[in-house]
């Protein structure tokens, strides 16, 4: 089974066009710990603000929201995943009127669990396991 994929171009906010930054990003912002020709599974999507960002894991490190604009998509292969319209989600609406964040793609947790969306961003340990759960599935699923 095919999973999304994308290789990275850029590791800077120089890349991010400035209307489409946000969290106080920066041409000097670096993304760490994205490596430069590195390819990557994409693992969640959220659209905001005329931008993507994708869930990625590198291997050294848990998993990061990053700018679509940063990579070049190899494989546009979504798994079923879920939505969450956060506007339409009272759990979630807090993202779309605070950020901007109009909606998430992604395994079920992740767009119907708002305490695990928000622990995989605090580092929150049980969080963080749960995500590398999913993630070992989904890398069992395009790897079998």
């Amino acid at each position: 089974m095919n999973i999304m994929r994308v290789v990275c171009q850029a590791n800077t906010g120089a890349s991010v066009p400035e209307d489409i930054r946000y969290r106080g990003e920066t041409d000097r912002t670096e993304f760490a710990p994205l490596r430069i020709g590195v390819e990557y599974i994409v693992y969640g999507l959220m659209f905001m603000c005329g931008r993507i960002d994708f869930l990625l894991c590198s291997d050294s490190t848990g998993p990061y929201w990053m700018p679509h604009c940063l990579f070049t998509v190899l494989d546009k292969s979504i798994l079923p995943w879920e939505i969450c319209l956060s506007g339409q989600s009272q759990d979630y609406e807090e993202l779309f009127s605070t950020f901007g964040i109009s909606a998430l793609v992604g395994y079920e947790s992740l767009v119907c669990d708002y305490q695990h969306y928000l622990g995989i961003l605090e580092r929150d340990p049980v969080h963080l396991q749960r995500f590398f759960e999913e993630k070992k599935i989904i890398d069992q699923q395009c790897n079998p």
